[in-house]
């Protein structure tokens, strides 16, 4: 008799137990995400001085072309003359060595998951609003002045 209480158990429980993982899981997916901490003070910051913000989705220790981006661009003078009038910077890193605290790791998979974000490195621009601006996915090897220039236009919607 108790054998045949637990497969009656068994047969309602596994199923129950599948039903709420699908509901759990869209419940996730169709939430609203909230802008983290890191950014909702970027564009605080970005209001208060008139400038937008550039997240850079990154994989700082991994991505080749991230790497380079980095190096050839946002490492230069040109980059940081251009961008200290215009931008606050925030670089969303998701690196395989590089350990990060938790409390970062989940403010960058919120803005991974609120930008859409599936490729490496892109660069998203927002305004003080959080509205996007301008996006760019990849790196093609363009200097500085090239890669600025491309941005601008994009931002003024060219």
């Amino acid at each position: 008799m108790e054998g045949c209480r637990l497969k009656t158990y068994a047969r309602w429980i596994i199923p129950a137990l599948f039903l709420i993982g699908i509901v759990v899981t869209i419940a996730r997916y169709r939430m609203p995400v909230e802008a983290p901490e890191l950014l909702n003070a970027a564009l605080a910051r970005a209001k208060t001085e008139n400038k937008n913000v550039l997240l850079d989705f990154t994989g700082s220790d991994w991505c080749g072309p991230c790497m380079v981006l980095r190096e050839k661009v946002f490492e230069s003078e040109q980059f940081t003359q251009w961008a200290k009038s215009r931008l606050i910077f925030i670089e969303v890193d998701f690196p395989a060595q590089k350990k990060l605290s938790e409390d970062v790791e989940r403010q960058n998979a919120l803005m991974k998951r609120k930008y859409q974000v599936d490729g490496y490195p892109t660069i998203v621009v927002v305004n003080h609003e959080g509205k996007e601006l301008a996006r760019t996915v990849g790196y093609r090897g363009e200097d500085a002045e090239a890669w600025i220039a491309a941005l601008q236009r994009k931002i003024e919607g060219q």
